[in-house]
């Protein structure tokens, strides 16, 4: 079978970062380096020069992203500079913002690499805990694989898709591979009810019940099927849910928001006795007390939007905000002629945006593609055709 090279590129990068890789590594070394140099081969040199391509027809996510990446690269970088922030903070933010530049480059993606991510992440998340050996890389609770977003759309994309193929019946292979799907969502779903991953958690039953309501017009017999499985299935579990609710339940008592509003004016605090900080932030590598973490200083928020305010200001905030909601608008405007998909996207960025911090790894990055991917199917960028396979 010939494979084309970026493609295999790809797959060695995310095949490695699966296996070894971390969303977030404190010291980048050999993984990093490997995962780097095969993510440059997949986008290729046309990958890399679309980025300084300007189109008058180019859609609006990809011109303003063109625009939000220019100026991360120079006043950020800048400020970080002249603030005297941490050179390796600052490498690693620029890391992240070329993480959420990663649509502009790589044009091509097949969702089931980033499926298999999502379930390499979860079993690392589950090892420690099951006493599972793992032989490559951490699975340290603190690598915080529970909650990158790629474990949210493995298990939608599973779950949602294995339904759809045992709904349709067409054939026997369909039956199998749909079961298949089904029963390896299991493996997502607990690693994220067992780092209790509120948002992830009701975000995915919100998901299988527009999924049932979108099908049940179509097909009422087979989706009634379904739907009774899904009961049988929550019956057989319900003393482990019963649990899992406590635990949800005790940990909202406990943490509430995780103090996000108080984190937000923790920013801001930081920011107004200067108006360029206001402006332009801290630079990259910039840090503050959060209050999130008992007033320790750190380098990050839980938002993707506070941080984009504490480290770029407010001209990085509305830049950011610019590209990303035109992005996740061009995703929404698919949702009747590719209603899964978006169900499976449409989770894992809007809750990486407001309420986690993985919106500095690669994960956000790979779902950001599969989102661009979906809203342009057979639209040209430069010379690039997006695309993504699913």
């Amino acid at each position: 079978m010939n494979i084309p090279l970026r493609s295999l590129c790809l797959g060695l990068a995310l095949l490695i970062y699966g296996l070894a890789g971390s969303p977030t590594p404190d010291r980048p070394g050999a993984v990093e380096i490997a995962i780097s140099t095969f993510l440059m081969g997949a986008a290729g040199m046309s990958g890399l020069m679309n980025v300084f391509r300007y189109k008058g027809d180019n859609p609006l996510w990809f011109s303003s992203g063109q625009f939000f990446l220019f100026f991360g690269l120079s006043v950020p970088l800048l400020m970080g500079f002249l603030g005297g922030n941490d050179p390796v903070l600052i490498f690693r933010d620029v890391i992240g913002l070329l993480f959420l530049a990663l649509p502009l480059v790589l044009t091509r993606l097949d969702a089931r690499w980033v499926v298999l991510t999502g379930l390499l992440f979860s079993v690392r998340a589950l090892a420690p805990v099951m006493g599972w050996f793992w032989p490559l890389g951490d699975t340290d609770a603190l690598s915080y694989f529970a909650n990158a977003p790629t474990v949210l759309f493995a298990a939608l994309f599973l779950s949602l898709g294995g339904f759809t193929h045992l709904i349709a019946v067409s054939d026997l292979r369909k039956v199998l591979l749909g079961v298949a799907c089904l029963l390896l969502c299991i493996l997502p779903f607990i690693a994220m009810s067992w780092s209790l991953q509120r948002a992830s958690l009701a975000y995915s039953v919100i998901s299988v019940a527009i999924f049932f309501a979108m099908t049940f017009s179509r097909a009422p017999v087979r989706s009634s099927a379904m739907i009774m499985i899904a009961i049988l299935a929550a019956i057989m579990i319900w003393p482990q849910g019963v649990g899992l609710w406590h635990a949800l339940a005790e940990k909202t008592t406990l943490y509430g928001g995780n103090q996000r509003w108080a984190e937000i004016q923790a920013v801001w605090d930081a920011l107004r006795d200067d108006p360029m900080n206001i402006l332009f932030g801290l630079g990259w590598g910039g840090t503050f007390e959060s209050p999130a973490v008992a007033g320790i200083r750190v380098n990050f928020t839980h938002s993707l939007l506070s941080s984009l305010l504490l480290k770029a200001g407010v001209t990085g905030l509305i830049l950011g905000c610019l590209y990303l909601l035109s992005l996740l608008h061009a995703l929404t405007k698919e949702r009747k002629r590719q209603p899964v998909m978006v169900l499976c996207l449409w989770g894992p960025v809007v809750i990486d945006i407001l309420l986690y911090a993985s919106y500095k790894s690669l994960d956000f990055g790979l779902i950001l593609v599969l989102a661009a991917g979906c809203a342009m199917r057979s639209c040209k960028l430069g010379n690039a055709h997006v695309s993504v396979k699913v």
